[in-house]
């Protein structure tokens, strides 16, 4: 039951590696709330192409309407890119016994976004019996470039090495409704 908590933590290590979470938290009068951010970013210990890059965040809002029940807030973002080196094989190719930081693939990437809300009313009727009715929407886009040429463990040749495969998967909005009872 405080008014404001707050947290933060940096970690700092190899390969560019920085990494962040910061949080507050607290309770004003019928108002309760939770805030988090956390960012993660490294360049990576593959030869190329291994780097990472992430956001995400979360807000939590439970408004008190009575002593029975609550209205609760939720809004979820994430983001992230990254490179995709591709896999190491133990017999042929770039080999991993050999060298487990080698990269087979220096083009492939991927990124991923998502942001989605709910407003949610709770009611508990008794101990044993309460009520959550909840409405949800969000975004969501999945983005990936794949090298054509090669399989796994191997690097790309042939004519195909020279074009990629793009897939896009977006979702502009997922609405829904939830009753559950206990």
């Amino acid at each position: 039951d405080k008014e404001f908590s707050f947290r933060t933590q940096h970690i700092f290590g190899s390969d560019s590696l920085y990494s962040t979470f910061n949080s507050v938290d607290g309770t004003v009068d019928r108002l309760g709330y939770y805030a988090y951010f956390n960012h993660r970013q490294t360049d990576g210990f593959r030869q190329a192409n291994s780097d990472v890059d992430l956001f995400a965040g979360s807000l939590k809002l439970v408004l008190d309407a009575d002593r029975d029940s609550r209205w609760v807030f939720n809004f979820d973002g994430y983001e992230e890119e990254h490179g995709e080196p591709g896999g190491l094989s133990l017999t042929a190719g770039p080999n991993y016994t050999v060298d487990r930081a080698a990269t087979t693939r220096f083009f492939d990437r991927f990124r991923l976004e998502r942001y989605f809300a709910s407003l949610g009313w709770e009611r508990d009727f008794s101990e044993n019996t309460a009520l959550t009715v909840t409405g949800w929407g969000g975004y969501y886009s999945r983005f990936s470039k794949r090298q054509r040429g090669g399989g796994f463990g191997t690097l790309p040749e042939g004519a195909a090495a020279a074009s990629n495969t793009i897939e896009l998967r977006s979702e502009e909005r997922r609405v829904g409704k939830e009753c559950r009872s206990r």
